[in-house]
């Protein structure tokens, strides 16, 4: 009788694992803008890719135009904030300051933060940064205008700041106040408000109408460094109401008038 056959074994077959593909990732094609910066005449081409992210491309629009500050805008002077959105191609306004609204046809004695990554970038400033940022607009030939106030508190919240100062002066301590004013202002109060007895009332601050220190506190925020202007605003408001003394009415007077000029 025959031998039956061994049966072979079934080969197992090792399934060999697939290394998974990877995309390698695509770098956008450089583009080619045009920045114009009308405060400081230059007009330069720039290049950028759209995948960088836009504080590097801010930054090198910076160090192109050689200038520390600079906010870009489009030909509508809305705030650009998408760089990826841009055309090859395309022309920005380049503000180099935080309260430049480029080409601006209007000569303003009042100029305010402009909305945007210019705000923003304003809020993260420190009140001494903020001073010192003033001080340094105010001491060299800026193009925006030497004596014009530059109006230190956003439009967003200068409204809600000023109805905030009418709360009661017992919720807030004079002296915090007080030392709000010094730390915007560095002048005394009658440096702006003048002699006690001419428009300054003659007691000690905390005996001044309700209110007061506290209207003085929002205006010293909203145009830091530069109580010394301020002194001919209160001036002249004082001689519109025919006053003696100066009231909270008057200071909130003075805010809001800043803001009409500014936004006019």
């Amino acid at each position: 009788m025959p031998k039956a056959k061994p049966k072979r074994q079934a080969k197992r077959l090792t399934s060999i694992p697939l290394e998974p593909i990877s995309k390698r990732p695509t770098k956008s094609s450089p583009k080619i803008i045009t920045l114009y910066a009308p405060s400081i005449d230059i007009t330069i081409p720039f290049t950028f890719t759209s995948s960088q992210p836009s504080p590097t491309i801010l930054a090198k629009i910076r160090t192109a135009l050689g200038t520390p500050v600079a906010f870009a805008y489009d030909l509508q002077h809305r705030p650009v904030t998408n760089y990826t959105r841009l055309q090859a191609k395309q022309t920005l306004l380049i503000a180099t300051s935080f309260f430049e609204r480029p080409l601006d046809d209007k000569k303003r004695s009042v100029l305010v933060v402009q909305d945007g990554p210019a705000e923003k970038a304003w809020l993260a400033l420190t009140a001494d940064e903020k001073r010192d940022y003033i001080q340094v607009v105010r001491n060299k030939d800026d193009p925006l205008g030497r004596d014009a106030v530059r109006l230190t508190l956003p439009v967003s919240g200068a409204l809600q700041h000023f109805t905030r100062a009418q709360t009661p002066s017992s919720l807030v301590p004079v002296k915090a106040h007080l030392e709000s004013i010094q730390k915007h202002w560095s002048l005394p109060l009658d440096a702006v408000l003048g002699l006690q007895g001419l428009y300054m009332p003659c007691e000690q601050p905390e005996t001044w109408q309700d209110g007061l220190v506290g209207m003085l506190a929002v205006l010293s925020e909203a145009t830091v460094g530069q109580g010394d202007l301020l002194a001919a605003w209160m001036l002249e408001q004082m001689r519109r109401g025919k006053g003696k003394i100066v009231e909270k009415r008057d200071v909130e007077e003075v805010g809001r008038r800043l803001y009409r000029e500014a936004l006019g």
